[in-house]
């Protein structure tokens, strides 16, 4: 299988804008890792254009999945993590063929996590939480107990994550073996939720109390970028949204506002509309938060 393998990608490591080639081989039978083929390849292209186009190959009785990516692409990816299992390729995966160290030298980013990602990182993981505990919160409140302890994991998760990302490592290579070397207490958190004989209500009850303190503990850390970048200036929520579009929360924006306001971090400033029943909301960063 091997030589017709490499007749595959052969094809494009000709090819000048062809930059990396990694192989990715199925780990079990079930192999979620590899959509369920016996293989993945993984072709780069250097292009500005967010190219990704994929074919199915079957050689024998093996499968193989042929992924062909523009660099741009794969960038927008890793940036606002939206294909993990990518990641986890390029991290995991045998390197084929590496032009001018491209792959080397994005396998050495992954491992390091920039340090000028990592804010954008925090306040996009922190929205996510924020957006689960009220989702779980609100579950609770309406006796939906199994559903809340679903929501309540996902955001211990994520707060796992939050830890992962300030010590300088990607969250989508994250597991919870991993969180517990970095944040005891979130693990620690974890394995009363899903190892206490409480009954369940209970269980959710105090955790929500835990992760309602922690994350006001972490809102200032968290909060960090989004706080930088409104500055001294009050935005309408459109113009917020649109600049953190590039950033990937602003889907989550709106509920990550709230929860600030919450928490005096932001401030609500009323400018009246031509309507004298009507006031504009516009938002501005609290004197306090920002002197500090």
């Amino acid at each position: 299988m091997f030589g017709e393998l490499r007749s595959l990608y052969q094809a494009y490591t000709g090819d000048d804008d062809t930059v990396g080639v990694i192989q990715v081989d199925k780990t079990s039978r079930q192999s979620p890792n590899t959509d369920g083929f016996d293989t993945i390849l993984l072709v780069v292209k250097e292009a500005d254009e967010k190219i990704w186009s994929v074919k199915h190959y079957q050689i024998e009785d093996a499968t193989v999945a042929l992924h062909l990516v523009s660099s741009k692409r794969l960038e927008e990816w890793i940036k606002f993590s939206t294909y993990r299992r990518m990641i986890q390729w390029i991290s995991k995966g045998k390197v084929l063929f590496d032009r001018n160290e491209f792959l080397n030298e994005l396998k050495q980013e992954l491992d390091r996590f920039p340090e000028e990602l990592r804010s954008v990182k925090l306040t996009q993981e922190y929205a996510k939480a924020i957006r689960m505990f009220k989702e779980a919160v609100q579950l609770y409140d309406t006796d939906e107990e199994l559903d809340c302890f679903n929501k309540v994991l996902r955001t211990l998760h994520s707060i796992g994550r939050l830890s992962v990302v300030k010590e300088g490592f990607y969250p989508e290579l994250t597991g919870w073996q991993q969180i517990k070397r970095l944040d005891s207490g979130t693990y620690k958190l974890y394995e009363e939720l899903v190892l206490s004989h409480e009954p369940i209500k209970q269980r959710v009850e105090l955790m929500l109390l835990a992760i309602d303190f922690t994350l006001s503990n972490k809102v200032t850390e968290a909060s960090e970028h989004l706080i930088s970048i409104m500055g001294d200036d009050a935005w309408k929520v459109d113009d917020l949204k649109e600049t953190v579009r590039d950033f990937d929360y602003h889907l989550d924006l709106a509920i990550l506002m709230a929860y600030l306001i919450e928490k005096k971090m932001i401030k609500v400033e009323e400018v009246q509309s031509k309507n004298p029943h009507v006031k504009h909301r516009y938002y501005r960063v609290n004197e306090q938060v920002r002197d500090k």
